[in-house]
């Protein structure tokens, strides 16, 4: 979501990398759409490791020198849990999130190795297939005050990069827009300041 057809034709992983490396931090960036902190149950195993980036986490923490971590997850999360068809269905699927979030946390705590988190965006959104957009926000929110209490919690190694409350004003109905027309997905003004976001939690580790 944060490539550019232009930009990376020189810098392969796009802004953050080029950005993170300007700054003399060198970079691996683990992107790929659809991600979440909790894994997809499915029929194909291959699928299911693939839906996440614990694998990815893991493999950070055992290369060499690295000095922080940063991770920009939750949106395909809430709409998870937003897609649920009833509300003990999504209060379950909340429940079941925020545990697993505190499982692959708690793992991390021990390695330590600075961490960053950036909140996704929890206003109203349209995200695939659920027709009511309070929803969505509903669970966005839930989960990023998940993550924002972990913070607080954690001083000594979490940082906290609160992307919604950066956003909550720059909406398609706001006059400084940084989204597209499912208020989810960002245009070109809104990459830059997530992928701002990204750096300054890289940054913000020693």
């Amino acid at each position: 979501s944060l490539n550019d057809m232009t930009y990376n034709v020189t810098v392969q992983q796009g802004y953050v990398q080029g950005n993170l490396n300007a700054a003399g931090r060198k970079t691996e960036v683990e992107g790929q759409g659809g991600r979440r902190w909790v894994a997809t149950t499915g029929p194909i195993a291959l699928d299911n490791a693939d839906s996440n980036l614990l694998d990815e986490l893991r493999g950070l923490h055992t290369a060499a020198n690295v000095s922080a971590i940063v991770v920009a997850l939750g949106a395909n999360d809430a709409g998870y849990v937003a897609g649920g068809s009833t509300d003990a269905i999504r209060q379950q699927r909340l429940t079941d999130t925020l545990v697993a979030i505190d499982v692959i946390l708690n793992e991390m705590a021990g390695w330590g190795t600075c961490t960053a988190l950036v909140t996704g965006p929890d206003n109203l959104a349209c995200y695939f297939g659920i027709p009511d957009p309070w929803l969505y926000a509903w669970a966005a929110q839930q989960i990023n005050q998940h993550l924002r209490n972990r913070v607080t919690a954690a001083p000594n190694w979490l940082r906290l990069r609160d992307f919604a409350a950066l956003s909550a004003n720059h909406h398609t109905w706001d006059a400084d827009n940084w989204f597209a027309g499912d208020n989810l997905h960002l245009n070109d003004a809104g990459k830059l300041v997530y992928t701002n976001e990204i750096v300054q939690g890289a940054l913000a580790c020693p």
